[in-house]
């Protein structure tokens, strides 16, 4: 499984084992060192379906950084500024 994380705004796309064995696709940043959870997107039991999180995933945060959406300010994205 690649872990490769997709930056983009300072946050990024990280994926972790989860204990039933299912990959979890969480949106994270980092705020005073930390990392940070954001947003959860969802469990994957094969490659397809974390293949399918993470595309969607990639799109919505592309799509909301074209629109100012996780700028500096927001409610949570003003912690990771």
């Amino acid at each position: 499984m690649p872990w490769a994380r997709v930056y983009i705004g300072g946050m990024y796309i990280r994926k972790v084992r989860t204990a039933s064995g299912a990959t979890a696709v969480q949106v994270v940043g980092k705020s005073r060192g930390r990392i940070v959870a954001l947003k959860h997107i969802g469990s994957a039991h094969s490659e397809a379906e974390e293949a399918m999180l993470v595309a969607r995933e990639e799109e919505v945060m592309e799509a909301g950084q074209q629109a100012g959406a996780f700028q500096c300010g927001g409610s949570r994205g003003a912690s990771l500024c």
